[in-house]
């Protein structure tokens, strides 16, 4: 049942990103609080740990999604911490709600901070390579529009959804592009003068969970010297002990040839991983990082949030 469900969160945030995701949770979350009939916040506390439990046994995991769940589940305990033996849900209904919302405004915060940050790319007459369909770097791309930078992107093409959702967002903002297939992208190295990239989280082993394909681009134009920008919050840092890469699973489908009678194995992965030390610059809410000073910031979270796990050793 959790395999299905988290394949289910895959597709959905194949389509919109892992950012509206996110927000597709916590506002389901705030509908079922708004009709929920438990009586208590103690009972309502050993179902989100239930949830967070669910949330923690997917492949892969979500970040951001979790570090939501937590500070819910935080807020909760604060609440059973309070004087009495038991704490009436109906009364503490809207200051859970207003909680969430609280974090709903949180995201937004933080991908204005996020911006303002990146405005400090000299990204003028510059030709930009993108590559996954990150809202995040979508994001990026219109405040420097905005701010009267002008430059030229380079979509690197992959899935067709994908792609054709960057270029929709480009076509609307009036951003000047091209779209090269990935494969050939060797061709047009010269012409590209940065690349931006987003990511679905950063994990302790100090790499980025990205789309697949990214991994051989950035590799690519890492070796050419070409400066390698990843764009996330830090919400989306995954901050507990990951697994390694080799431990990566994929799923192995059946295929038939189109004309001849071969069967064969197909191996997919829903996701691929760039390690930090292929990333020149992390812009974030919290500031522009180079490789060196991300990990130091990872490990002050990390440090925070294995704080919160310690008073919820049941989940």
């Amino acid at each position: 049942m959790i395999d299905r469900f988290g394949t289910v969160l895959k597709e959905i945030e194949g389509d919109i990103g892992t950012k509206d995701l996110n927000l597709l949770i916590l506002n389901a979350l705030i509908d079922a609080l708004k009709s929920c009939t438990i009586k208590t916040v103690e009972t309502l506390k050993i179902q989100m740990e239930e949830i967070i439990h669910i949330f923690n046994s997917t492949e892969p995991k979500y970040a951001i999604i979790l570090y939501n769940l937590y500070n819910i589940a935080e807020e909760m305990q604060e609440i059973c911490n309070k004087e009495g033996h038991k704490h009436d849900f109906p009364t503490y209904r809207q200051k859970i709600i207003a909680f969430i919302n609280k974090l709903i405004r949180k995201a937004q915060k933080d991908k204005v901070h996020l911006n303002g940050f990146a405005e400090k790319i000299k990204a003028n007459k510059k030709t930009i390579l993108i590559h996954d369909h990150s809202h995040t770097v979508q994001d990026v791309l219109r405040h420097l529009k905005r701010k009267g930078q002008k430059f030229r992107v380079i979509v690197a093409e992959q899935d067709p959804e994908k792609t054709i959702h960057n270029i929709e967002m480009l076509t609307k903002n009036k951003i000047p592009f091209q779209t090269v297939p990935s494969h050939m992208l060797s061709n047009i190295e010269d012409e590209i003068d940065m690349c931006f990239f987003g990511a679905v989280t950063f994990k302790s082993t100090y790499d980025f969970v990205v789309d697949t394909g990214t991994n051989a681009i950035i590799s690519e134009f890492h070796l050419q010297k070409k400066p390698i920008y990843f764009f996330i919050t830090t919400n989306k840092f995954a901050l507990w002990k990951a697994k390694k890469k080799k431990t990566l699973t994929g799923q192995i489908y059946s295929k038939q040839h189109p004309f001849k009678k071969i069967k064969f194995e197909r191996y997919k992965f829903s996701h691929d991983r760039v390690p930090l030390s292929a990333v020149d610059f992390t812009i974030t809410d919290e500031g522009i990082f180079n490789g060196y000073e991300l990990k130091k910031l990872y490990q002050q979270k990390a440090m925070h949030q294995a704080d919160i796990v310690k008073k919820m050793r049941r989940i």
